[in-house]
């Protein structure tokens, strides 16, 4: 067995234990029913009947954010103020570290399911963050995860993710090819973005380094899609996976959205979230202008952000999340998505493609 499976092993002891803590000495841990990049979900079935779902998630490690308080602590927000197209927090353990969210019976929602009603009650649902924003509580919550509130924090989040590369060694030949893209392609891309960027706003009048004022910040979930929800049997759609939740510029929120690589719907579908998107968020001018603007730079982020198998933290949480060593093809696929990404990315300097 490897060190790996093995640690899979004791986290499984280890989740069954709180379980019955946490659910009751009838409490028995089930199946596993979902496999993150970060963490892993098993149902919990209590008198034969499922009724829970423990989340296990990754010991954070220095400097890193603890993700089961920013969840947890999101999730218990959300339903204190009325929203319950999330899962609803029941309790936590934060020495394993686990959740325990009440059992969603749902489906998953496939890419080629997607329609204008799922896209119309996306918007609706981060339309309701933004309506709760001033609820006793809101003032407590942290920053979303990599939160940018303003052009130049931008540019520099990418450089940091960028920088992240500057170590990673010339091994094998799929590594070569890594470190050829990031200096011959993904650099030139972000030096020819950057000033662009700030030209841009520039122009627009905009201010590229004074913080966004509170009243134009929204509660995000910083990872949103329809690969984080879940259809109920009657239709209604549950949104998950609130682990990177906090504060951030809309402008963030909406880019982030249509660029992340699992929303993978058609041209006129994203139109029509952006189109929502722009009646629901906070200053809705000020978000027509920004989110051009901001758009060719998270391309880049996102560009590196499937890069991070190739550093040793995202492969250790790859593997943790599996509970096993990756599969062989990975690297070359996430390689090539990210080369796609770029190419999205840079095709927005000349025509942003939702306006």
């Amino acid at each position: 067995m490897s060190y790996l499976a093995a640690a899979a092993d004791t986290a499984a002891q280890a989740v069954a234990r709180a379980v019955k803590l946490t659910c009751g000495p009838r409490a028995q841990l089930g199946d596993r029913i979902s496999q993150g990049r970060n963490s892993r979900v098993y149902s919990v079935t209590v008198g034969g009947r499922t009724e829970f779902a423990a989340k296990l998630y990754a010991k954070p490690s220095s400097g890193q954010a603890d993700r089961l308080l920013a969840e947890f602590n999101a999730l218990q927000f959300l339903w204190r103020n009325g929203v319950r197209d999330v899962p609803e927090p029941v309790a936590s353990d934060s020495s394993v570290p686990i959740g325990i969210y009440r059992w969603v019976e749902g489906s998953r929602i496939p890419s080629e399911a997607v329609g204008w009603p799922e896209v119309d009650a996306a918007c609706r649902f981060l339309a309701q963050l933004t309506s709760i924003r001033s609820a006793p509580g809101a003032e407590g919550l942290l920053p979303a995860a990599e939160a940018c509130f303003s052009l130049n924090a931008v540019i520099e989040s990418v450089r940091g993710r960028l920088a992240r590369f500057s170590g990673m060694k010339a091994g094998s030949a799929v590594y070569r090819e890594c470190l050829l893209f990031l200096k011959d392609n993904i650099a030139p891309a972000l030096e020819t973005a950057a000033p662009w960027a700030f030209e841009m706003a520039e122009a627009a009048g905009l201010d590229t380094q004074a913080p966004l004022p509170l009243e134009q910040r929204t509660l995000s979930p910083s990872d949103f899609g329809f690969h984080n929800a879940l259809r109920r049997p009657n239709g209604a759609i549950v949104f998950l996976d609130f682990e990177y939740f906090g504060w951030d510029d809309p402008a963030k929120l909406v880019a982030d959205t249509l660029l992340h690589p699992a929303m993978d719907l058609p041209h006129n579908l994203k139109a029509r979230f952006h189109a929502g998107l722009l009646r629901s968020l906070p200053s809705p001018d000020r978000l027509k202008a920004v989110v051009p603007i901001v758009y060719p730079l998270f391309g880049i982020k996102w560009s590196l952000i499937l890069l991070n198998e190739f550093l040793k933290e995202g492969l250790v949480r790859r593997e943790y999340a599996g509970g096993g060593e990756v599969e062989a093809g990975l690297l070359p696929a996430q390689l090539h998505k990210s080369k796609s990404m770029l190419t999205t990315a840079m095709a927005a300097h000349d025509r942003f493609p939702y306006n």
